[in-house]
């Protein structure tokens, strides 16, 4: 989503006038409370790219600030902006500032792998299919020993793991924009394997290369354009000039403006971008940064050279390389087998790297043309619209005529461990059924086949209106049971079959089913949330039902969560209740809450019930003194807590004689300031503290102070 700009105005002109359009009178909204005003910062939050007017990124940035709003990342070199988490109406008001030129919704990023990784490891064709024009294989991979030496791989992915043997002193230190502490590290396994294909010493084309990561996905593998861009921008600042180097992104998401503007910045600044084409067996003109025409986009091919199956076509495509069941590096100093078309875009960087360590100076344009001019038309049925171009070295050897063909394995470097037998293909998975159907979503689950489970690589679930007829296509991990599907049309037949995927494009399709979605539709959102009986540490929140409409299904229940800064949000409580208490808060801190109901059909969307600031806890009793004894009491007054001291409900009165060993003196709830302590042991000296209670919560305890009892009265003479 792109907002068109018109005519704009100051920031706090634009934010007080989106507040004003909500629900509360203007005159109910003082300038401070701006940010968090209703119609404004209630509701959903997304992430958001803003491009300014150059030299007015800061200006815009200190006045976001002052409002309570913050940056995710700046940018100064792909463009001069930065992204933000904002609600629609924010950003609807930040649209209108003079010095913004546009602002984009960040649409999710993730790799462009078809399956997750196994354990069985087959050592790579890969290798020895680009350094040759056709089939059969030649058992060897021809490269000099220096082969990309000086010249810096940017894999824009996961991270990348740099203890890898395969890696020993060739990667540099590198770039996060994902804040979980976790670094340009890889807790996910993708990125390492992309690195290994494109420079690792066992697996990659260009040996001698430095790897720089970039990590923009996260350890689910999943980010946002935000995140890529952010990355594009550190490249560019950061890029040694003089240094040849080409930019691997072996990602996806849909059509973003701003992640074409970042690999034109990047190509304007001498990096070649190359992108993966897209695993969804579709127009790669669809996907982002696929779609860019300065990226050298790749798609994948098998051992036969026929285009992958999953893999991407069409006229954003540039060309193809081996992209199934290729075997490369992977987190922890091991290896694994994955497909996809991330595996084929890194094996043509590495490719590039080759030719700019040979001829450093060759720009984007020229070492594109140098590339496509030694690729040859082998691949079979590339797809509408797809160039016939199977990428390979530059010192590609004709075609072998020797026979029987060679083992592909022949030179090829063996991992750590003799690599394991194929085994047994997986038969199709069993079981499958519908576990959950609402209006618009359907989940299923399925079994693992009975035959050779131990080599299934992951899991392709398709749906559509008809058997052969797929409108999607997920590929889901060898771990994964069951998948929800989205989106769906309320009370409409949709087909799904899972197949059963292994090595080499094997796929087994199970048995489809078919399953009819509810004609019923989630409920709309509670009706007046509010926020009542405010304490130190309980908040009450109560709304009405939804309105009722013919076609909602009945709600289950409502769900409540709780946040402290409006973004990262806490459930409280799932209750058929149409109230909830929200115990344990923090006093003196604001809690945000919002409520939604559930059906059988889904849930509605979410519905801010405001905010409030629980009480300040009171502090300490002040002041205790002794005011009269006698043998066997002592009386005693104190003063109430320096803080909040009207709210305290009870004080809890204890004495000892050894300052160790405590006895609660049990009066009644009271919030008096004195009391008489009574059964106590003549002339012995005591230890008394008073503890103020509040809402039912210890709260304050005062300093120890020392008392006595009088001597017993001397009896009577006889």
């Amino acid at each position: 989503m792109t907002l068109a700009l018109p005519a704009r105005r100051t920031l706090v002109a634009a934010l007080t006038l989106a507040v004003v359009s909500g629900s509360a009178p203007a005159s109910a909204l003082p300038l401070g409370a701006v940010p968090f005003g209703t119609g404004l910062a209630e509701g959903p939050t997304g992430t958001w790219i803003v491009q300014t007017d150059p030299g007015t990124a800061q200006d815009v940035i200190d006045d976001l600030r002052g409002l309570g709003l913050g940056t995710s990342h700046e940018f100064d070199e792909v463009m001069e902006g930065f992204s933000l988490e904002a609600t629609d109406a924010q950003i609807r008001a930040l649209a209108d500032l003079d010095d913004v030129l546009r602002v984009e919704a960040a649409v999710p990023t993730a790799i462009s792998s078809s399956s997750e990784t196994t354990t069985q490891r087959r050592p790579t064709w890969g290798l020895d299919r680009i350094d040759q024009v056709g089939l059969p294989l030649d058992g060897g991979f021809t490269y000099a020993s220096s082969a990309g030496a000086g010249v810096r791989v940017y894999v824009v992915d996961t991270g990348v793991d740099p203890t890898h043997p395969d890696f020993t002193g060739r990667v540099t230190a590198g770039y996060s924009a994902i804040g979980d502490g976790v670094g340009a590290d890889d807790c996910h396994g993708h990125g390492t394997h992309v690195a290994g294909s494109a420079a690792s010493a066992t697996y990659g084309v260009a040996k001698g290369a430095t790897i720089v990561p970039v990590r923009v996905l996260g350890c689910d593998g999943r980010g946002d354009s935000s995140h890529v861009v952010a990355g594009a921008n550190w490249i560019l600042a950061n890029h040694p000039a003089g240094t040849p180097g080409v930019v691997n992104m072996s990602l996806g998401g849909g059509v973003s403006s701003s992640m074409a503007r970042a690999v034109d910045a990047l190509t304007g600044a001498g990096l070649l971008v190359v992108a993966a084409a897209g695993n969804a067996n579709g127009d790669a003109c669809l996907t982002s940064p696929a779609r860019v025409p300065a990226a050298l986009t790749v798609g994948a091919t098998a051992s036969t050279d026929a285009r992958s199956s999953f893999s991407n076509w069409g006229t954003c495509v540039d060309g193809f390389a081996p992209g199934s069941a290729i075997t490369s590096t992977y987190p922890g100093g091991r290896y694994a087998t994955m497909s996809g078309t991330s595996m084929a875009a890194p094996h043509a960087a590495g490719m590039a790297a080759l030719l700019l360590q040979r001829e450093p100076s060759l720009r984007p344009a020229a070492l594109t043309e140098r590339m496509l001019s030694a690729a040859h038309p082998v691949v079979a049925d590339p797809g509408p619209g797809s160039p016939d171009v199977l990428l390979t070295t530059v010192q590609a050897t004709p075609t072998p005529t020797a026979e029987p063909e060679p083992d592909p394995s022949a030179d090829e470097p063996a991992p750590d461990e003799p690599a394991p037998a194929p085994g047994e293909l997986p038969s199709a998975p069993e079981g499958l059924a519908a576990t959950s159907v609402t209006s618009t979503s359907v989940t299923v689950a399925w079994g693992e086949p009975s035959a050779g489970a131990d080599n299934v690589v992951g899991y392709r679930v398709q749906s559509g209106p008809a058997v052969g007829t797929w409108t999607a296509e997920t590929v889901v991990p060898a771990t994964a049971r069951a998948h929800t599907l989205t989106g769906l049309t309320p009370a409409t037949d949709v087909v799904v079959v899972v197949s059963a995927l292994g090595p080499l494009e094997h796929a087994a399709a199970g048995e489809p089913i078919t399953v009819r979605t509810s004609s019923l539709v989630a409920p709309g959102g509670p009706q007046t949330p509010r926020l009542t009986a405010v304490t130190t540490a309980t908040l009450r929140v109560a709304w009405s039902p939804p309105a009722a409409t013919a076609d909602a299904a009945s709600i289950t229940g409502y769900t409540v969560q709780r946040s402290v800064d409006g973004r990262s949000w806490r459930t409280v409580t799932t209750t058929p209740a149409r109230s909830a208490t929200l115990t344990r808060l923090e006093a003196g801190t604001q809690h945000h809450v919002r409520v939604r109901a559930n059906s059988a059909a889904g849930s509605s969307p979410w519905v801010a019930a405001g905010s409030a600031v629980t009480r300040a806890r009171p502090s300490a009793p002040r002041s205790v003194r002794q005011v009269s004894r006698t043998p066997s009491s002592v009386s005693l007054t104190w003063a109430a807590p320096a803080t909040s001291g009207d709210r305290v409900t009870d004080y809890r009165v204890e004495y000892s004689t050894n300052g160790r060993t405590w006895t609660r003196f049990r009066d009644p709830v009271t919030a008096a300031r004195g009391v008489t302590v009574d059964a106590l042991r003549p002339r012995t000296t005591y230890r008394v503290r008073i503890t103020a209670i509040a809402d039912g919560v210890t709260v304050g305890r005062s300093a120890q102070t020392t008392v006595r009892t009088s001597g017993a009265r001397p009896s009577s003479a006889r």
